[in-house]
């Protein structure tokens, strides 16, 4: 998986925190097909969905909602916490050590 990134040797802890990630992926989208096949076999009227048009609906659904939470998670919110940061705690401390700083 490395040398897709890097032709360098990497620390022993890194495949071990890859190899969990990835087996932790691997289970969660399993267990979420497992759990859209559940929910197509539990119909109260008896029609159940036809299964490759009923997976990929709820596919992109789910991934619609995993790249909306990744993008907030990983672009916004670190973004606004930076900003925060900038404005509230760092700002004034370089107004303390220097007064005639230009903001």
């Amino acid at each position: 998986f490395f040398l897709l990134f890097t032709a360098r040797e990497v620390h022993d802890g890194y495949p071990f925190i890859v190899g969990f990630h990835l087996l932790w992926g691997c289970w969660l989208v399993i267990h979420a097909i497992d759990c859209f096949d559940r929910y197509r076999q539990w119909r109260e009227n008896g029609f159940r969905a036809w299964w490759p048009l009923f997976f990929a609906k709820r596919s992109l659904l789910w991934l619609a909602q995993a790249s909306y939470m990744a993008f907030f998670l990983v672009f916004v919110i670190p973004t606004l916490i930076a900003l925060v940061m900038e404005t509230y705690v760092l700002l004034p401390i370089k107004l303390v050590y220097d007064p005639e700083l230009v903001v």
